[in-house]
């Protein structure tokens, strides 16, 4: 069958698998799979800013400012055993981001409308 170029369900899993070294099991790897929904959590949190929607707005940022805040203070903290280790300025940045759109959130889900 492989001969032919039809591969069975668990040969392709496999070789998805060794395609993607980056991916990790356990929460690590569960991280970097949710990842990409947080920039959708961002741009859902713009929009429901823009069309007047504060309080709901704001708190989903404040929900994708926690989920981003978290992975990049996790990837802060680990440390590579690789003689190539990570950068460390971009988790840095997106933890003060994290921080900054807790700090601006949090009035608007308490207070509810600044105007």
């Amino acid at each position: 069958m492989v001969a032919l170029g039809i591969r069975r369900p668990q040969q392709l899993r496999h070789r998805r698998r060794a395609a993607r070294p980056d991916r990790r099991g356990g929460k690590i790897g569960l991280a970097l799979d949710a990842w990409p929904f947080v920039s959708l959590t961002c741009a859902a949190a713009i929009a429901l800013l823009v069309i007047g929607v504060t309080r709901a707005g704001a708190l989903l940022a404040a929900f994708a400012a926690l989920a981003a805040g978290t992975v990049g203070g996790v990837a802060l903290t680990v440390r590579s055993g690789f003689t190539v280790a990570p950068a460390r300025l971009g988790p840095a940045v997106t933890v003060a981001g994290a921080a900054t759109t807790l700090l601006v959130a949090m009035p608007v889900i308490i207070l509810g409308r600044t105007r």
